[in-house]
């Protein structure tokens, strides 16, 4: 029961991040600069195993998703910032 209401979780909070972004211009990749080393790791599940208390399962994936989250904000605005210098907007 623990492991469908994780996965229901899981997908029903996936469900509403689908965003459809255009595709962006290919462009020279050695132009940019690399993203901070801390916000390229992939967010993962943390996991569980059996017998485990679900509270405290369900607080580090709480945590965990918190984590991808800021890291998520963190590289939007690190893209944003460097889309503003790239178009002459950042000079303002």
């Amino acid at each position: 029961m623990t492991v469908l209401f994780l996965a229901m979780m899981t997908l029903a909070s996936c469900q509403g991040t689908s965003v459809y972004l255009p595709v962006a211009p290919i462009v020279n990749k050695a132009a940019f600069p690399d993203i901070p080393a801390a916000d390229k790791r992939v967010c993962l599940a943390p996991g569980y195993k059996a017998g485990q208390n679900a509270l405290s399962v369900i607080k580090r994936y709480e945590v965990a998703l918190i984590d991808c989250s800021l890291r998520h904000q963190r590289v939007v605005k690190f893209y944003n910032k460097l889309q503003s210098t790239q178009t002459g907007e950042g000079a303002k």
